[in-house]
């Protein structure tokens, strides 16, 4: 920071660039991966559409067949798949134990950890329930144990090995709401229905109508949300020369906006606190840390508890912690998600 501040205005006005206000900024939601489930088996049948609807505008046929061909490979096997969970609801709901056995030991199971093991807890309770201990034990250990990470809940499978020593299904804590075969199987039964309705429901992308030149329309989307998350904008809508790297504008580094004056040393470190650009701040030879105010070019905070000179700072993502490295020879953990009362919580 200089003792004196120097307007921007006409230089900004040149080169066609003005700041792009933070409370805007946060309006702009954030690419994480919460938006959408990249596994789940519609987002990819959507995308293996999108990329051949491209090779085919481009000319790239061969290209296009070969990948309808390898994902035809895995939409059989998913057909195999949903075949079984069939197969394998209906020989619950009749109890054929042995028919049972033999899906879930199928190519298109094995991997389903969370239905195998709803699976063989149902069995093993049965076997608890017509008092077949040494074949619910051997269940226990060959089926269930193996899949444990997949409980419900934590305490689940304890209490399904407490069982092996009760007179009753209904003495273990988590199964006192246990209210027989039939209807433990028709509740295992729905369960399945519901992962039948859903890999079904998905499929109906596969007929939904798509725009065309639907990955152009996204990428450019994309870049749009880039070019108005980015601190900076142009006038001009900017020519984006590639899509391999983010959007970034040419910004000229000594156009000044606003000049931060309150430190007694010279500064040696500076960082943003969170993404929105709304708060900025500097460690100093005074020992102290500040933050300002990038609109106003207010100080809000003087972070004091150093000895010596600042060398380095870094913020968090939130904007909630800095962590001060000084020559005093100590690393600070600085809270600071209310700047009217930033305190240090570690040292």
């Amino acid at each position: 920071p200089t003792a004196q501040s120097t307007s921007a205005q006409t230089a900004n006005a040149q080169l066609g660039l003005h700041y792009h206000h933070s409370e805007r900024s946060r309006l702009c939601t954030e690419a994480s991966a919460e938006l959408f489930d990249e596994n789940s088996p519609r987002i990819r049948r959507d995308i293996i559409r999108i990329i051949a609807q491209y090779l085919d505008s481009q000319g790239y046929t061969s290209s296009k067949v070969t990948l309808y061909d390898e994902a035809n490979v895995k939409q059989q096997h998913e057909n195999n798949y949903i075949s079984d969970v069939v197969r394998l609801r209906a020989a619950i709901v009749d109890g054929e134990w042995t028919e049972v056995d033999r899906i879930c030991s199928s190519t298109y199971l094995k991997d389903k950890k969370h239905i195998l093991y709803n699976v063989y807890k149902q069995q093993y309770l049965e076997l608890i329930e017509d008092h077949e201990s040494q074949k619910a034990f051997a269940t226990l250990n060959k089926h269930l144990k193996p899949l444990e990470s997949q409980q419900s809940f934590q305490g689940e499978f304890r209490d399904l090995c407490y069982l092996l020593t009760t007179k009753s299904i209904q003495d273990a804590p988590a199964f006192r709401n246990w209210d027989g075969v039939s209807s433990s199987r028709e509740k295992l039964a729905e369960y399945l229905q519901n992962i039948l309705e859903f890999e079904i429901v998905g499929r109906e992308s596969e007929h939904q109508h798509m725009m065309p030149n639907r990955l152009t329309a996204l990428l450019r989307q994309a870049v749009a949300y880039q070019i108005e998350s980015c601190q900076y904008h142009s006038d001009a809508i900017p020519l984006v020369p590639t899509i391999l790297t983010d959007y970034a504008p040419v910004v000229v580094p000594n156009t000044e906006q606003h000049s931060f004056i309150g430190h007694l040393g010279n500064i040696k470190c500076t960082a943003y606190v969170g993404q929105c650009g709304r708060h900025v701040a500097s460690g100093s030879s005074d020992n102290t840390i500040r933050v300002w105010d990038t609109e106003t070019s207010e100080c809000v905070a003087t972070l004091r508890g150093h000895t010596a000179r600042i060398w380095d700072i870094c913020v968090d993502r939130t904007g909630s912690t800095l962590v001060s490295a000084s020559g005093d020879g100590t690393v600070k953990i600085w809270d600071i998600r209310d700047l009217n009362k930033p305190q240090c919580t570690s040292t």
